[in-house]
């Protein structure tokens, strides 16, 4: 068995939940950090799982020599006596343990946290159009509420590239987190409730969706670490659903209300009944849809570990019955 020191340096990691404990053993975790979760030390890759197997091999070998031992001498005593040396009650208990192991490969598979050309290329083209729209395509000065939502969709995409350029983690994590659901929420608000309508056909709504499905893994992750925080604690995590399906759209209502009265539209014409209930059920469909998308890309994975938060480490998921583990850079 190897001492304490001699093993591998480790990862701090966070997990939500379907590895199995006896899966893990505690190593040092020194030089490194992670400040979202409760962080555990452990090994996921291949190198550690086999350690920890073999270690466990070992002690069970040992047992079974001595219990070789034991018969040997007691050879005249009886089959009773004899049984109970060759099959302790702590080995039974050990194999167990290794049959509960799940099977833990490492997979060349690299999910990239950081941004590719494609993600310059996309974030780019949407801060142009945004511009570009608030200068020359909007004709109607009366109504507000277009263009600030053209705004909001301009400094939404610059504030998440300056996030990732100058590494303000806190700031990145909400961008992906809240910003994505209010800027569906918002744009399908625009269309189909509001009165100040925005432009059905607005090319900023295709990139953003290209955006989305190019960062769907890297974004996800992250997506699914934020709700694997709050699932530890089922009333913040309900809290946070009912943000996404309702919430959101109500912000937008709120502010819609506060423009549309500057613009002269009387509040007993903005609180209609029939209004706001059309406004809570797009607003919940916007919800559902964006739940849906990332449910769809991240219901996978199983745990993630950082060397550097939200820049490298390494993600654990399921696939085929199979625990694998890649690295994220």
């Amino acid at each position: 068995m190897k001492k304490e020191s001699e093993r591998p340096t480790s990862f701090c990691y966070s997990i939500r939940s379907s590895i199995s404990t006896s899966a893990l053993s505690t190593f040092s975790d020194e030089g490194y950090h992670s400040d979202q979760k409760p962080s555990f030390s452990s090994s996921c890759s291949s190198l550690l799982y086999d350690e920890l197997i073999q270690e466990q091999r070992d002690e069970e070998e040992l047992e079974e020599e001595n219990d070789d031992n034991n018969s040997d001498i007691n050879s005249d005593n009886n089959t009773k006596d004899k049984e109970e040396f060759e099959i302790p009650h702590d080995s039974s208990e050990k194999k167990d343990s290794e049959h509960d192991l799940p099977p833990l490969l490492q997979s060349t598979r690299i999910i990239r946290i950081s941004y590719s050309p494609a993600t310059y290329a996309l974030t780019f083209c949407i801060i142009f159009l945004s511009f570009y729209t608030l200068l020359f395509k909007i004709t109607n000065k009366q109504h507000t509420f277009p263009p600030f939502f053209i705004s909001f969709n301009f400094l939404f995409h610059i504030t998440h590239l300056m996030a990732h350029w100058r590494q303000w983690l806190f700031i990145e994590r909400y961008c992906i987190v809240y910003g994505t659901t209010l800027y569906w929420t918002g744009w399908l608000l625009g269309v189909f409730v509001f009165s100040e309508r925005l432009n059905y056909v607005d090319p900023t709504t295709p990139f953003f969706w290209l955006l989305l499905i190019e960062r769907r893994h890297a974004w996800g992750l992250l997506q699914w670490e934020f709700s694997g925080q709050l699932e530890s604690q089922k009333t913040e995590f309900i809290v946070y659903r009912i943000w996404t399906l309702f919430g959101a759209g109500s912000v937008w209502g709120l502010i819609y209300i506060a423009m549309a009265n500057m613009d002269g539209y009387p509040l007993h014409y903005l609180l209609r009944p029939y209004s706001v209930v059309k406004l809570l059920l797009v607003s919940a469909l916007a919800g559902l849809i964006m739940i849906c998308h990332w449910s769809f890309w991240t219901f996978q994975y199983r745990g993630v570990l950082w060397k550097r938060e939200l820049r490298e480490g390494i993600a654990v998921w399921c696939s085929e019955g199979v625990t694998r583990a890649g690295h994220v850079e």
